[in-house]
């Protein structure tokens, strides 16, 4: 079971990489978003669990700080327990 869990995972992974990335949104009403520069993805299985540790990096052309929001998709049954920017 281990064996087939360790070949259909990179499977997975690889075969939806736009699902890792977040979004950083500046104003959702005009459509103002930062522009994805890199991603970074980072998964450690532990028995049944995955730990994956994401690090996009966000490009702000505007020339000034913007305060945004930041967005990513996940499933209702998952959980997010660390969130942090720089």
């Amino acid at each position: 079971m281990k064996k087939l869990f360790s070949v259909l995972l990179p499977v997975i992974i690889l075969s939806s990489p736009v699902s890792a990335n977040g979004v950083c949104i500046v104003n959702s009403q005009n459509d103002v978003y930062l522009n994805l520069q890199s991603s970074k993805v980072q998964v450690q299985v532990e028995i049944q669990i995955a730990i994956v540790t994401a690090t996009p990096t966000f490009l702000n052309m505007s020339g000034s700080p913007k305060y945004v929001k930041y967005g990513f998709p996940m499933r209702e049954q998952a959980s997010a327990t660390v969130c942090a920017g720089k």
